[in-house]
């Protein structure tokens, strides 16, 4: 790479930095907590890292997306190790991986395929959730997971409607405006990227908390000498 390629690779990544300034001004403060404290549970803690970058530099499309991964994986994670310690199936004998790996193995089984309504359910049947956060996380599924994951606009943007006003092009080259009139965003799809993307913003921060607070608060019903940090958050 030559001095003047790399000299001006460096502006246009510094422009996007400055670009991306009152974002992070707005989120990092709603974040931060959570971005200093994680988990203490790799398994989750790389997906709460990223969601919170996607959020402090303003991707919250993709935030959405690696919530409803983070939602999901931490589902499987949970309900597996709690079978293998329910169970104490492959009893773990001695030191090796082999005795790891054969008392995990049958949990992680049970759990891989199961879809994300299974998952919900069953961790509230074993008390890993509550009723009141299995309501939520179902409404979650509905609106973010299934809506953003299968692409489904329907879902994004309901029933909501937005003012248009659009203007007809004569022959002459006159642009002739029409009265303002109120339609459904789902009835318009040349807007659905730019509206997805404001639907994303009016909720991403708020889905990640939720989820975020759910896993320190399990933790502990899960990993017995885990301490609760729901309030990293705060």
């Amino acid at each position: 790479m030559n001095n003047e390629l790399k000299q001006q690779m460096i502006k246009e990544v510094s422009e996007i930095f400055d670009s991306r300034e009152p974002n992070v001004s707005e989120i990092y403060p709603m974040v931060r907590e959570i971005y200093l404290n994680p988990y203490g549970w790799p398994e989750i803690d790389t997906l709460r890292h990223e969601v919170c970058l996607c959020l402090i530099f303003g991707l919250y499309q993709a935030a959405i997306t690696l919530t409803n991964h983070m939602l999901e994986s931490f589902l499987k994670f949970a309900l597996s190790y709690k079978h293998s310690f329910d169970n104490h199936l492959g009893e773990i004998k001695d030191g090796s991986l082999k005795s790891l790996l054969d008392f995990l193995q049958p949990g992680f089984e049970l759990y891989d395929g199961k879809d994300l309504g299974y998952t919900i359910n069953r961790a509230c049947r074993v008390g890993l959730i509550s009723k009141e956060q299995k309501k939520q996380l179902h409404e979650f599924r509905e609106s973010f997971r299934n809506a953003y994951n299968h692409a489904e606009k329907r879902k994004i943007h309901e029933n909501r409607k937005i003012p248009v006003q659009y203007a007809n092009l004569s022959e002459g080259g006159e642009l002739t405006p029409t009265p303002e009139s109120v339609h459904k965003i789902f009835e318009m799809p040349f807007l659905h990227g730019l509206t997805q993307c404001y639907h994303a913003k009016a909720n991403a921060p708020s889905y990640f908390l939720c989820i975020d607070a759910i896993v320190r608060e399990t933790m502990p019903k899960l990993f017995k000498n885990t301490e609760s940090t729901s309030d990293a958050g705060v």
